[in-house]
């Protein structure tokens, strides 16, 4: 199966999360969208968020009315803070017959060169990203497809 990792603190989810995982799933043709809940972003480590199982629950009223949107507590059982990179590496043993995708949008694609192990990232993994209303991203800063 292709799926597409979408994590996120999700705090709480909304609209936008769901219509860009929608977009995410038809133009990229996934088999399905993982909500990847992530109790600990490394890049807001003071950021209050609601309790962990409290967000998830939402995700998971959020996404029930879509068959290829599932919601994950994944990163619930891996070390703080939830880096991308440990959650994919995991995700790959686990699933060996999965092909993983990570979906970003365009703040993070901005961010990326800052993530844990990134360039270990592109090299073994799929990302594709999703420009935030009004950005621009130029053809030859994305990520090779």
């Amino acid at each position: 199966m292709n799926i597409g990792i979408f994590g996120g603190s999700f705090n709480p989810i909304h609209n936008g999360h769901l219509t860009l995982a929608k977009a995410f799933l038809e133009k990229e043709k996934l088999d399905e969208v993982w909500f990847m809940v992530s109790p600990q972003n490394p890049f807001k480590a003071d950021q209050a968020l609601l309790d962990d199982h409290l967000r998830l629950k939402l995700v998971q009223k959020a996404t029930d009315n879509n068959p290829h949107f599932k919601t994950s507590d994944y990163e619930f059982r891996l070390p703080k803070p939830s880096y991308t990179w440990n959650t994919l590496r995991h995700l790959s043993s686990d699933f060996p017959a999965h092909r993983f995708t990570l979906l970003v949008g365009g703040d993070n694609w901005a961010a990326f060169n800052r993530w844990y192990h990134a360039e270990d990232i592109l090299a073994h993994y799929r990302l594709v990203v999703y420009p935030r209303r009004g950005e621009q991203i130029s053809d030859n800063a994305l990520p090779p497809a």
